[in-house]
């Protein structure tokens, strides 16, 4: 469905029943398809994904935004469809969103999930790679960056009609669109240091063993700095587990969402 937050059109899948529901924030350059696996095993609970600006049928944005930015559209939302408190989801830029979320409006949280992300801010060669990918999407269009990084996202093991699914989907988002989020990941601030206050959140953290986007061991040290976090490793996954091996990822979330909120 489309809906209108704030003045921003935002494209959004709104369904089942149950409380606190389940809000899922895609990744770059994706959108809310990537979690299909999850509406369709995930049963018994509300399940609420958003297309973050300029991704699926959500517009993109006049000019460069904020990951703070992105978090408050996710608010906006949340108070279109009067929910009050929802477990936040996000993977990987999603999971970003997931914790501007978690730092500057926590009292709409039930929990927590950060799935193949990262609390620090970019390193040096991270935003010169930022860089340079913005400098050949102005160059020659998103097409080479999407189709770069999409060698990097899967497991060795995962089948090529699902990469391909989800390639042709990224491979039609605008170039603005691409360059307005890299600059919102590139100018993140460092929220490591939130890590330790998040204590009393319900949070789960959860990774694919073989991502090669974001280092595992990052997922890893995410989990020990957040007080009671637990940590849920998949086997034979790279960066979007939820795809790559979505039964052990509902059943993860199945459990955090059952036993700890």
């Amino acid at each position: 469905m489309i809906v209108r937050c704030r003045a921003r059109t935002v494209g959004c899948t709104d369904q089942g029943e149950g409380v606190p529901p389940l809000v899922l924030l895609h990744g770059f350059p994706l959108d809310r398809t990537i979690w299909h696996e999850q509406f369709s095993g995930l049963g018994g609970r509300r399940l609420v994904a958003p297309d973050l600006r300029g991704f699926g049928d959500s517009p993109a944005s006049a000019g460069h935004y904020t990951i703070d930015d992105l978090a408050n559209d996710v608010v906006a939302l949340l108070d279109h469809l009067a929910i009050d408190t929802a477990v936040v989801a996000g993977l990987s830029m999603g999971g970003y969103v997931a914790l501007a979320l978690a730092e500057h409006h926590r009292e709409r949280l039930a929990g927590l999930v950060l799935i193949s992300s990262r609390a620090g801010a970019d390193d040096a060669a991270v935003r010169a790679g930022r860089d340079e990918a913005i400098r050949v999407i102005a160059a020659s269009g998103g097409r080479p960056v999407v189709q770069g990084m999409f060698d990097r996202l899967w497991a060795p093991a995962t089948p090529a009609t699902v990469r391909r699914a989800v390639a042709a989907r990224a491979e039609a988002v605008s170039a603005t669109a691409l360059v307005h989020a890299l600059v919102a990941m590139r100018d993140r601030p460092d929220r490591e240091p939130l890590l330790p206050r998040l204590g009393g959140l319900p949070t789960l953290v959860l990774t694919g063993a073989a991502d090669t986007m974001i280092d595992p061991g990052a997922s890893r040290a995410m989990a020990e700095a957040i007080p009671g976090a637990e940590l849920v490793v998949v086997e034979g996954a790279g960066h979007l587990p939820q795809i790559e091996r979505p039964a052990e990822v509902n059943r993860a979330l199945e459990a955090f969402l059952r036993q700890r909120v």
